[in-house]
């Protein structure tokens, strides 16, 4: 049946049958693919002090649809728009 292709996405909790058209409607989706561990930048932010500032991703509140950041012990919500992913360390 239908049910067996159905999935749930590990960032948003919704469930979807074709993962490239969930990609471009989850919540928790920026210009790249986020995840938890994830090394990020702030970025497009309309208060400019927070762009550039660094942190790691926790995990993606679904219900406020914003990522949980963790900068330097302190955690942020912030919505996937506002997130570019870092490069991955050598």
């Amino acid at each position: 049946g239908r049910d067996a292709l159905f999935k749930a996405c590990n960032n948003c909790g919704d469930g979807y049958d074709d993962l490239a058209w969930h990609r471009t409607i989850c919540p928790a989706m920026g210009l790249l693919e986020l995840n938890t561990g994830d090394e990020v930048r702030l970025a497009n932010l309309t208060r400019q002090e927070f762009n550039g500032r660094e942190g790691v991703l926790g995990e993606f509140n679904s219900a406020k649809q914003r990522w949980v950041v963790n900068m330097g012990g302190r955690d942020a919500l912030f919505k996937a728009a506002n997130l570019e992913k870092m490069p991955a360390k050598k």
